[in-house]
């Protein structure tokens, strides 16, 4: 598995992880999870586009 660090605004964080909270819970490695979706989702998007 790779890791990749990225730097976020402070509030766009806040506002992250408060909605993971209310998504999914404070569960450990859903933030994690919740990064994995986000990705997937904008990859799919792109590759509609194309079509």
């Amino acid at each position: 598995m790779g890791r990749i660090d990225i730097n976020l605004p402070d509030s766009l964080e806040n506002k992250l992880r408060m909605e993971i909270g209310r998504r999914m819970g404070a569960k450990r490695g859903n933030f994690t999870e919740a990064i994995i979706e986000a990705i997937d989702m904008w990859l799919a998007e792109g590759k509609a586009k194309e079509k």
